[in-house]
């Protein structure tokens, strides 16, 4: 092999080398944010406290506590917990 030839072997193996890497990376990264945008569910930060009273209610238990403990558990009607429910 002439030495021409081995020089530009080596200098474009690296190149070849950084471009299926590059390749690799993109398709990881094409396939996460695919599987993220077509999600089903848009879930909130709140969800699991309606889900816990959708279950309280499920379950006969009370959603509310006394007001004179100060503590508000949720700000929802107690419908729209209980069409959960269902």
């Amino acid at each position: 092999m002439p030495r021409s030839k081995t020089v530009r072997a080596v200098i474009w193996l690296p190149r070849i080398l950084f471009l299926a890497a590059t390749a690799a990376c993109l398709s990881f990264y094409l396939r996460y944010i695919a599987s993220i945008l077509t999600f089903p569910y848009q879930w909130e930060p709140t969800d699991g406290d309606h889900l816990n009273f959708a279950h309280r209610i499920a379950e006969g238990l009370p959603i509310y506590l006394p007001l004179k403990s100060g503590q508000v558990l949720s700000i929802y009607a107690p419908l729209y917990h209980t069409l959960i429910a269902i």
